[in-house]
């Protein structure tokens, strides 16, 4: 998962998930991919940046969120886009306060809320929309990114007063 609290070089790091000490947080993970976007005009490198940590991200939380879904950095057909496989209230569809760096999953320690979806749905949320879809509102404009090839878009995404679909065949 990119963007732990530790580097994975530190020689206390734990894949597992040692809560601050190398567990991967939704909120840190979003504005430090934000950060790149918000860099894409000066240094173009950093959405491709961006976007494969988005992947990487999005993916393993899949893994989480599905059971079953590959880690094979490819956004298209997604397992974030199908139905939920399993009960909702099953381990295998939980969203956490924070993440195991390696499977994405709940940290090691008791203290990893399941059924965080406050800023543990910036990922699956916010991300998928932003950089996954690519579609970024702004205060004075709406950007799309278009970095797929097969069918995307958003529909019904509330901007004030207004709805905005957007679709890319």
């Amino acid at each position: 998962m990119p963007f732990p609290t530790l580097a994975a070089s530190h020689p206390q790091f734990s894949p597992t998930g040692n809560y601050w000490k190398d567990g991967v947080w939704p909120p840190l993970n979003y504005i430090t991919i934000q950060g790149l976007m918000n860099y894409t005009r000066e240094v173009p490198e950093a959405w491709s940046v961006a976007v494969k940590a988005t992947k990487r991200y999005l993916n393993l939380l899949s893994n989480t969120m599905e059971g079953s879904c590959s880690t094979n950095n490819d956004l298209e057909g997604s397992c974030l886009l199908e139905s939920p496989r399993e009960s909702e209230h099953s381990s295998a569809s939980r969203i956490y306060e924070y993440n195991s760096p390696s499977t994405g999953g709940r940290g090691s320690l008791p203290e990893a809320q399941g059924y965080f979806v406050g800023w543990g749905g910036l990922g699956p949320i916010a991300l998928m929309q932003e950089v996954a879809i690519g579609i970024n509102v702004m205060p004075d404009e709406i950007v799309w990114y278009v970095n797929r090839h097969d069918t995307h878009g958003i529909k019904h995404l509330n901007i004030g007063q207004a709805s905005l679909n957007l679709t890319s065949k």
